[in-house]
């Protein structure tokens, strides 16, 4: 028998920070993330990192 799936909250949250600048935030999706990265890359060309918060 398989075991169920672990319980995923729906609060997930996304920090993005710019490893070139104190620019830093966190979203709620990670849709909201990756466009927040892909705009600050765009606009400065700085490296930007975007990690899952655990929720628990």
């Amino acid at each position: 028998m398989s075991k169920p799936a672990p319980h995923r909250s729906n609060t997930a949250r996304y920090h993005v920070v710019c490893r070139d600048c104190p620019t830093e935030s966190v979203e709620r999706t990670g849709v909201a993330a990756a466009q927040m990265r892909s705009e600050h890359v765009a606009e400065t060309g700085h490296r930007v990192v975007v990690g899952a918060l655990s929720s628990e």
